[in-house]
């Protein structure tokens, strides 16, 4: 029995370390490809115009942690700085019913789904494109976890990517949203 044990831990300690591996060799392979930068298991660089960032991380949960692949990608000013775009929760519908300001689009789909701060009138116009709203409402479906601040897009999703087929699906969604709110604001102008 103690064998049986000895050679389950080894055995999920080499399964382990060599997933790990494939993943840094994967990713690897995908920033070079991109001509991106590689370095302590992050991918950096410029995508089509777009600073772009690509990392794991893990968060917390109570007893637990949970891993992430976040992708970040600067929008260029498609927005303004201080504007911030997220899923809304059932704890932000409540702190609403109390008081809490919701700032609304006018449009019933976005305003059910996002909870919007500090929406001026460039971030309305190009939010009012509605290229735009189709985009984001796609992506918050595929990334639950999508939020805009600082002029920054931030996806994320729980699997570790391991192969270049995700990343590349990753980067080139949060890239395509910034081309599309970037050119919904050169059209509002």
């Amino acid at each position: 029995m103690t064998l049986l044990m000895v050679a389950l831990v080894g055995g999920s300690v080499i399964w382990t370390v060599r997933a790990r591996e494939l993943r840094r060799d994967a990713w690897k392979r995908f920033a070079t490809s991109r001509q991106l930068g590689y370095a302590d298991g992050r991918i950096a660089g410029v995508v089509s115009g777009f600073t772009v960032a690509l990392f794991t991380e893990s968060r917390d949960a109570g007893k637990s942690s949970r891993d992430y692949t976040v992708v970040r990608c600067a929008l260029n000013g498609a927005l303004p700085e201080g504007f911030k775009l997220a899923r809304e929760t059932l704890g932000d519908k409540l702190s609403q019913m109390i008081g809490k300001p919701d700032h609304q689009l006018g449009v019933q789909e976005m305003d059910s789904t996002f909870l919007l701060d500090r929406l001026d009138d460039d971030a309305r116009r190009v939010l009012s494109h509605r290229p735009v709203q189709e985009r984001l409402l796609v992506l918050v479906q595929k990334y639950p976890g999508l939020r805009i601040g600082n002029a920054v897009l931030q996806l994320e999703t729980e699997k570790f990517l391991q192969t270049e087929e995700g990343l590349a699906e990753m980067l080139g969604d949060a890239v395509s949203l910034a081309i599309t709110m970037e050119r919904a604001k050169s059209r509002s102008r």
